[in-house]
């Protein structure tokens, strides 16, 4: 017998110390208290288990803690799992016997939340969505719009919309030309200066995928953050498959990842750590393109190796129906 219980948890927190749950219940006394147990499990993982006893059928408490590094990320799942165990006797049990159990209202979930500075998609609307409020957000649009890029910011807002909890916040479209006026959260999207970005960063993607990748901001707070969208061709639109989709959301890890709407490439390329990263410092005549570039010296050769795998996939493709 089991009980489950969504949780609403903010994406960009992390459970700190001394979060615990008190499970108020009682149950039936025709248990063989030899074996039959209360279990605890949080998205499918274990925190604890207790033995049921005769004198605690009436009434009982038995408190859980939730071990802090225990990953959660948004919303997450709590159960209860009973296992009974009726003795020798379970198979003459009429319907009035069978084991039982009532978890009280009463029960209480302790949680104490502290920000997770850890820039990673497992996190993701985070920074961009904080405390339920856009966080300063800046989108940056190319100077030329195509269907594509309309479409992913569409498909990106729409998502995030989903973890909104009011209408405050910043939210902001801008040009490229306007896209480091001020200290914001970015996400950029598709082409630059009417150019394609992967022309840019000199990104070696020769097949028709998409890729988006996450970075400290080069530019204002230790704590903004840039999430860079792009694509060869239309190929942008495959990062929808999760962007899209939240759903789908949780299949993406890392800070980097690669699609071609089928296959799916995560990577890390930045240490995971619970503490910003200071950005690069940039001179006041450095140009746009500058850290791009320095991005792009970090990721080709991840890039170009996943690159490689879907070529090889799409040579083996064509092979198989010629």
């Amino acid at each position: 017998q089991s009980a489950q219980f969504t949780v609403e948890f903010p994406a960009g927190k992390k459970l700190a110390e001394s979060c615990e749950l008190s499970l108020d219940f009682r149950y039936s006394s025709n248990l063989d208290f030899d074996k039959s147990l209360v279990s605890v499990c949080i998205n499918d993982v274990p925190i604890g288990s207790r033995m049921l006893t005769r004198e605690g059928a009436d009434n009982t408490t038995e408190v859980f803690t939730i071990p802090p590094d225990i990953e959660i990320y948004g919303d997450f799942q709590v159960e209860i799992i009973f296992d009974f165990q009726a003795g020798d006797e379970w198979c003459r049990l009429t319907p009035e016997d069978t084991p039982w159990a009532v978890i009280l209202d009463t029960s209480m979930l302790k949680l104490t939340a502290v920000d997770n500075m850890s820039l990673s998609f497992e996190n993701f609307p985070a920074p961009f969505v904080r405390d339920g409020s856009m966080n300063n957000l800046q989108i940056i649009m190319p100077d030329e719009n195509k269907d594509e890029d309309m479409q992913v910011m569409a498909g990106l807002l729409l998502t995030m919309g989903r973890y909104l909890k009011d209408n405050r916040g910043s939210l902001a479209v801008k040009k490229v030309e306007d896209a480091y006026s001020a200290e914001a959260n970015r996400i950029v999207i598709g082409k630059l200066g009417g150019e394609n970005l992967r022309d840019e960063l000199n990104l070696p993607v020769s097949v028709n995928s998409g890729m988006a990748f996450l970075r400290r901001s080069a530019y204002g707070e230790e704590s903004e953050a840039v999430l860079t969208i792009t694509g060869e061709g239309a190929g942008m639109l495959h990062t929808l498959n999760y962007f899209g989709n939240t759903e789908r959301l949780w299949e993406i890890k890392g800070d980097t990842f690669l699609t071609d709407g089928e296959s799916l490439y995560c990577y890390r390329m930045t240490p995971e750590t619970d503490e910003p990263a200071a950005p690069e410092a940039a001179s006041e005549s450095v140009s746009q393109k500058g850290p791009m570039l320095l991005i792009a010296i970090s990721i080709s050769c991840l890039v170009l190796l996943a690159s490689v795998m879907l070529l090889i996939k799409y040579g083996r493709r064509e092979s198989d129906e010629k």
